[in-house]
């Protein structure tokens, strides 16, 4: 689980062929993957991406 300090990131599912959709874009003050540890999931189907250097906390 982490939170965005600054900055912004993008969650994106890739399928089978390589190609990447963005999910939702995450802002300074967001959470995410809360939901992968309470529900006890150790291999997350997202991935969270940032264009820039983005301080988080986690």
């Amino acid at each position: 689980m982490g939170i965005i300090l600054a900055g912004s990131a993008q969650v994106i599912k890739q399928d089978v062929s390589g190609n990447q959709s963005v999910i939702t874009q995450i802002f300074p003050g967001d959470l995410f993957a809360e939901t992968f540890v309470c529900a006890e999931i150790s291999v997350s189907p997202v991935s969270v991406i940032a264009p820039q250097i983005t301080p988080l906390y986690s």
